[in-house]
C-alpha cells in the first residue's frame, strides 16, 4: 500500500500529503517527545480510492474532480446527499492488498484497538471531523478507514467547505493511524498565555470525547506551574481495552478505580469495554499531583516549540513504546494529539497585557516548513485583522486597570448592581441622563450608562462595549438584547448616571454585577474599548442529547456567537425585539400608518429569514409581538402595564398586527422555509386561543409543512386550563419562566429592588413547572422551557430532565453550561437505571 508516512519520518515538505495533525505530531515525535507511534495514510490515497473503484454511479468516481453544486441552505437536500455519499463510500470494497498492508503495518505494536483520526491539510477544523476506533482486525480496519474518509462528506462538513469557499477538489484528507493503549487516566490540556487547563478522567479519553463524563479540571498558574483551582468532575464510567482485566496479572494496583467496577458493555466492533464505577471511585480525582507536574513540564517544552497557545490530548498508559504491558510498570505519559491554535488578544486572569501570537510554525529551524506555515497563517488571519489586534493591544496597555492580589488599589470606587449579561469590558462611558436623549452621535465601542433602556436604543446597544442601567431587571428587553449580542450588562446600578461622567474609562463586569471606577477621570476620545472574551469550551466529539437544546435569538447579528454545539433549533424568536430594529421608538401601528403594511411585512420577513436560513431543517419558534404600554413613550401608560392590554388579549382587541405577523410567516413559507412554529404570548383564556387559531387557519398556515401552533405557558391560569387549551388546538407549550415567576410570586421582574424576591427556582415555581410538564405529557404534546431559569440553574435543569421536559431553550451565553447540565442529568439517569438493572 503506497502512501504510508511514518510519524518518525515525516518531512516538512510532506505537510500537505499528511495533513496538519500528522505533521505536527510527527515533528514532535522526531524531537523526542513521548508521542504514541503511528503513521499517516496520505491524502492521495483517498483520491486513488475514489477514482479507481468500480462504482455503479459516476458521481463517486468524479467526486473530488467535479464542480458538484450544493445548496447548503436546503437542509433536507444536503442531509440526503451527504448520507448517500457516505453510505456509498462505506459500502465500497477496499482493495485486498491495501487491507493486508494496513493490517501488517499495525502488527508491530501490541494493542487490541486502533484509532483512525482525520488529518486535513487545513487547520481550522476542530470538532468538524470525528475519529473512529476499531478492533485490530482486517475487516474492522477497512471499515474504520472508509468511515474516516466519509467524514469529509458529512452534511456539516459539506456546509463548512462551501462556507469556506472550498471546492471538493480542494479537499486533501489524510488519515492518522495509531494504536490505542490501555490507560489509567486520559484527558486534554489547553495552553494559552493565561495559563494551562488540564482535564482528566479514568481510563481512555473516549469518555471525554463522547461527552459521557464530566472530567476533573485543573487550572494551572502560568508562572508557578501550580494548580490554583481544581474541580472534581462526574466520572461514572471508564473505557478500557477489551479483556484487560483477564489479560494482566495485577491491574488493580495500577488501576484502583476498577476495584468493585462492573462491566456494562462490550463493543465488538471497536474492542473497548465500558465499566461502571462505584460511587467511592467517582469521587476521587483521576490525576495524581506528580503527573500534573509532568504534564506542566511537557506543556512548557512543547510551547517553546510550537507557540504558547495549543491543545493536546494525553494518555497515562501502561505500555512501553511498543505497546507491551509489563508489570510492575509505572504509568507513562504519552501524547496522542497536539494542535497549535491561533491566540486571540485578551486580558489574562490578573489583567496583565498578553502579546498576540500570530503564527505557530512547527519545530525546528525548518525554513521551508516555516515559510509554508506562515503562508497558511496569513490565509487564516488577513493583515487587517492582525493590524486590528495590534491596535487593541496598544489600547490595553494604555487603558488597562490593574488589580493586584484581589485588591483595588488603583480603583477609586465601584457600583454594585445586578449581573444581567456575562462578560467584561473596559471602555469610556457614555452617560445618558435623559431617556429622550438622542443616541445618534454615540460612537461605537463605548459603555452606555443610562437610567433605563428605551425601545429605540437597540441599534446603539448593538454597537456598545457594555451596558449599565439604574433601572430594569435581568429579564428586561435591554438585558435580553445585551445577552443576545454578547455585550456585558449590569442593571439596577443605583446612582450610576450621577457617579460616572462621560469619557471616563470604566470597567464593567457582567459576571459579578459590578462597575469599577478608576482613580483618574481622564477623557479618552474615540473607540478605546477592550472586550475581555469569555472562555469557550472545546466541544470536539459532542454527543447528541436526548433532551433537545434550543437557543433564544432575535438578532441575526448574534448568529456568529453561537458555539459549535449540536443545537436542535431556534426555540424563541421574540418578534418584538426583531421589530425594534425596524420601528425604533414608534409603536408599530404608528410606523405602519406613516409607511405601509407591505413594507412592515417585507422587513420583518427579511429579518426572520436570516435566522430561519441558519436553522434550515430545524424548527424555528416565532413568538408574536408582545408590546406593553410602558415600552413606548407615545402610548398612554397603563396603571399596571404587566397586567394590561398585551399578549393574545391585544390581538382580540385589535388583530391588525397579529394578521400582519401571520403574513410574515406565510411569506417565509413562500420563500421555502419550513418547520415554522407560532407561539402565542401571554394567553389568559381559551377564547383567546380559539380566536387566534381561526385567523391562522384562514391564512392557510395550518396546511403548511411543519407548522404548529403553540402557546406560552406563563399566566398561572394555564395550570388549570391546559387540557382545555389542547382540545382547542394548542400543539405544544413553551413555559415562560420569567412571567410565570413574577405572577406566581408577585415580584416585578423589571424592578431591581425586587431581584431578591424574583426567584425562578422558588419551590412554588418549580411545582408549577412540574405540573405543566406532567399535564403536557399526559396530553401527548411537547413542552419546552424557554425562560431564564433554563440557563442559570443546573439543579433546576436536572429536575426538568427528570420530570420529562421535551426541550430547553436558552440565550447564547447560557448554551454551554446548559448543555453540560443536561448531559450530566441524562448521564445520572442512565447510571441509576444501570445500577437498578445490575442489582
Amino acid at each position: 500500500m503506497e502512501g504510508i508516512y511514518w510519524l518518525d519520518r515525516i518531512q516538512p515538505r510532506e505537510r500537505k500529503l499528511v495533513g496538519e495533525k500528522a505533521c505536527c505530531l510527527g515533528n514532535l515525535a522526531q524531537s523526542g517527545y513521548p508521542v504514541v507511534p503511528g503513521f499517516a495514510i496520505g491524502a492521495p490515497v483517498l483520491r486513488q480510492f475514489l477514482e479507481t473503484n468500480n462504482w455503479s454511479e459516476p458521481l463517486f468516481a468524479e467526486l473530488l474532480n467535479s464542480g458538484l453544486y450544493l445548496n447548503v441552505d436546503d437542509g433536507r437536500q444536503l442531509q440526503e446527499l451527504a448520507q448517500h455519499i457516505r453510505k456509498g463510500i462505506i459500502a465500497a470494497e477496499l482493495p485486498q492488498d491495501w487491507i493486508e498492508a494496513l493490517y501488517s503495518n499495525l502488527q508491530q505494536w501490541h494493542g487490541g484497538a486502533i484509532v483512525f483520526r482525520p488529518s486535513p491539510s487545513i487547520s481550522q477544523t476542530s470538532g468538524l471531523l470525528e475519529a473512529h476506533i476499531c478492533r485490530n482486525d482486517p475487516t474492522q480496519l477497512a471499515i474504520a478507514l472508509k468511515k474516516t474518509w466519509a467524514e469529509a462528506f458529512r452534511a456539516r462538513s459539506l456546509f463548512y467547505w462551501q462556507r469556506m469557499g472550498m471546492q471538493l477538489h480542494q479537499i486533501e484528507l489524510a488519515v492518522l493511524v495509531q494504536p490505542v493503549w490501555d490507560a489509567v487516566a486520559a484527558g486534554t490540556l489547553r495552553a494559552s498565555p493565561a495559563g494551562l487547563e488540564i482535564k482528566a478522567t479514568w481510563g481512555l479519553g473516549v469518555a471525554i470525547a463522547t461527552g459521557q463524563v464530566i472530567p476533573d479540571s485543573y487550572q494551572i498558574d502560568p508562572d508557578t506551574g501550580v494548580p490554583y483551582s481544581k474541580k472534581l468532575g462526574n466520572k461514572p464510567i471508564a473505557y478500557h481495552i477489551e479483556g484487560h482485566l483477564e489479560r494482566t496479572e495485577q491491574p488493580l494496583g495500577l488501576m484502583p478505580h476498577l476495584e468493585g467496577a462492573s462491566m456494562v458493555n462490550l463493543n465488538k466492533h471497536n474492542g473497548l469495554t465500558t465499566y461502571l464505577l462505584d460511587d467511592e471511585k467517582t469521587s476521587r480525582y483521576a490525576l495524581e499531583q506528580a503527573y500534573i507536574k509532568d504534564l506542566v513540564k511537557l506543556a512548557r517544552d512543547i510551547g517553546s516549540e510550537i507557540g504558547s497557545t495549543f491543545r493536546l490530548e494525553w494518555t497515562l498508559g501502561l505500555a512501553d513504546s511498543r505497546g507491551i504491558e509489563q508489570f510492575p510498570l509505572k504509568p507513562q505519559l504519552y501524547l496522542t494529539q497536539v494542535q497549535p491554535l491561533k491566540a486571540k488578544n485578551y486580558i489574562a486572569k490578573d489583567e496583565r497585557t498578553v502579546k498576540d501570537n500570530q503564527s505557530y510554525p512547527l519545530p525546528q529551524n525548518q525554513e521551508a516548513h516555516n515559510k509554508e506555515a506562515q503562508n497558511t497563517d496569513n490565509q487564516s488571519y488577513p493583515p487587517s485583522q492582525i493590524k486590528e489586534a495590534q491596535i487593541k493591544e496598544a489600547q490595553i496597555k494604555e487603558a488597562q486597570i490593574k488589580e493586584d492580589s484581589g485588591t483595588t488599589s488603583s480603583i477609586s470606587g465601584e457600583i454594585v448592581g445586578v449581573a444581567a449579561a456575562s462578560g467584561e469590558a473596559i471602555a469610556p462611558a457614555r452617560v445618558i441622563s435623559e431617556e429622550n436623549q438622542s443616541l445618534e452621535d454615540i460612537p461605537p465601542g463605548q459603555i452606555i450608562v443610562a437610567r433605563a433602556i428605551a425601545p429605540d436604543w437597540m441599534n446603539a446597544i448593538g454597537k456598545a462595549a457594555g451596558l449599565v442601567t439604574e433601572r430594569g431587571g435581568i429579564t428586561s428587553h435591554g438585558a435580553i438584547l445585551a445577552r443576545e449580542l454578547g455585550i456585558p450588562a449590569v442593571v439596577g446600578a443605583a446612582g450610576a448616571t450621577k457617579k460616572i461622567k462621560t469619557g471616563r474609562v470604566i470597567k464593567i463586569d457582567g459576571n459579578s454585577g459590578k462597575v469599577y471606577l478608576p482613580a483618574a477621570s481622564e477623557s479618552i476620545s474615540g473607540n478605546q474599548a477592550i472586550s475581555i472574551p469569555r472562555v469557550n469550551l472545546n466541544w470536539y466529539g459532542t454527543p447528541i442529547l436526548a433532551t433537545q437544546l434550543l437557543v433564544n435569538l432575535s438578532q441575526p447579528s448574534a448568529l456568529e456567537r453561537l458555539p459549535n454545539l449540536p443545537l436542535d433549533g431556534l426555540g424563541l424568536l421574540r418578534s418584538e425585539l426583531m421589530a425594534l430594529a425596524i420601528v425604533g421608538d414608534r409603536h408599530p401601528l404608528e410606523w405602519i400608518e406613516e409607511r405601509s403594511e407591505i413594507e412592515f411585512v417585507e422587513k420583518m420577513a427579511e429579518q426572520a429569514s436570516l435566522l430561519a436560513r441558519h436553522f434550515s431543517g430545524q424548527p424555528v419558534f416565532y413568538r408574536c409581538l408582545d408590546w406593553r404600554s410602558d415600552e413606548f413613550p407615545s402610548q398612554n401608560l397603563e396603571n399596571n402595564p404587566i397586567l394590561g392590554q398585551h399578549g393574545a388579549f391585544s390581538y382580540v382587541q385589535n388583530p391588525t398586527l397579529f394578521d400582519l405577523e401571520l403574513a410574515v410567516l406565510d411569506k417565509l413559507y413562500q420563500w421555502g422555509h419550513a418547520d415554522i412554529r407560532l407561539i402565542l404570548p401571554f394567553v389568559r383564556g381559551v377564547e383567546e386561543l380559539v380566536f387566534c387559531r381561526h385567523r391562522v387557519e384562514k391564512v392557510g398556515l395550518t396546511q403548511q409543512k411543519g407548522f404548529q401552533l403553540w402557546i406560552m405557558a406563563e399566566v398561572p391560569s394555564v395550570l388549570f386550563l391546559l387540557p382545555e387549551y389542547v382540545k382547542a388546538g394548542a400543539e405544544g407549550i413553551a413555559i415562560g419562566s420569567n412571567d410565570l415567576t413574577q405572577l406566581l410570586l408577585a415580584a416585578d421582574r423589571n424592578d431591581p429592588d425586587m431581584a431578591a424576591s424574583f426567584d425562578a427556582s422558588h419551590i412554588a415555581v418549580r411545582r408549577a413547572i412540574r405540573q405543566l410538564i406532567a399535564t403536557a405529557r399526559e396530553a401527548g404534546i411537547p413542552c419546552c422551557l424557554c425562560g431564564r431559569l433554563g440557563g442559570i440553574n443546573a439543579e433546576a435543569i436536572s429536575e426538568l430532565v427528570l420530570w420529562g421536559i421535551t426541550s430547553i431553550s436558552v440565550e447564547p451565553d447560557d448554551l454551554e453550561r446548559t448543555y453540560q447540565a443536561i448531559s450530566r442529568a441524562e448521564q445520572r439517569l442512565l447510571l441509576e437505571a444501570a445500577r437498578r438493572q445490575l442489582s
